[in-house]
């Protein structure tokens, strides 16, 4: 395990010394970005090491969440009752999050997550 994190912190020194004495040095990054995802930054386990989704996965997994949206941002009733004491509250809804409307792809390949497979850590 010692190892693993010198090495870590080798590669991690090295790449900052290689950027910082690069013209990548000076890449200006200030602006807007969406960076709204469905895909999660680590595998569910349902998936093991496989690394990525198809298109046709990949489209379920955006009209499912459509789908959930729809009904999660339905208006509340202004009449219920109060959620039980100790019990899920949950949000108001999804207006303020931004979850994406899609799977994050990488030159037309869905991705299952953002993490690496566990098979390429080291």
């Amino acid at each position: 395990m010692e190892i693993r994190k010198l090495i870590t912190a080798s590669t991690t020194l090295l790449f900052g010394l290689l950027v910082c004495n690069s013209s990548y040095a000076n890449v200006d990054l200030s602006g807007t970005y969406d960076v709204g995802t469905l895909t999660p930054l680590e595998r569910p386990a349902m998936y093991g090491d496989n690394l990525l989704l198809s298109k046709d996965q990949a489209d379920a997994m955006a009209a499912r969440f459509q789908a959930y949206s729809a009904q999660a941002n339905d208006s509340s009733d202004p009449e219920r009752s109060a959620p039980k004491a100790g019990g899920a509250v949950g949000g108001y809804n999804l207006f303020w999050i931004d979850r994406g409307e899609a799977a994050f792809n990488i030159d037309g390949k869905f991705r299952r997550a953002l993490d690496l497979p566990t098979s390429l850590v080291f």
